[in-house]
């Protein structure tokens, strides 16, 4: 299974591949005939059962979108936010 996610990863990174290289990267897998098989048809379904998948799972990594860098000052409250008040007891 491993060696499954790892080449899903790679795929992933290198973007789009033609048919050929897909189907030589697929060949050059060590993995069981059923496997290979899913990964071929591109069975997004059979392959995740095939791996030992109790329940669907999806990742979704999106980049953050460009947000003001943090400095090490606490930030200021939000305007319909009211600061907590702090309260000491006089001694005495």
């Amino acid at each position: 299974m491993t060696q499954v996610v790892a080449f899903l990863e790679a795929l992933g990174r290198q973007g789009d591949l033609t048919d050929d290289a897909y189907v030589a990267a697929v060949a050059a897998l060590d993995v069981a005939p059923l496997v290979r098989e899913a990964l071929l048809r591109r069975d997004a379904a059979r392959l995740p059962q095939l791996l030992g998948a109790v329940e669907p799972v999806c990742f979704i990594l999106a980049p953050a979108e460009d947000a003001p860098a943090q400095d090490d000052k606490p930030s200021e409250p939000e305007p319909d936010e009211k600061p907590q008040a702090r309260r000491f007891a006089a001694s005495r």
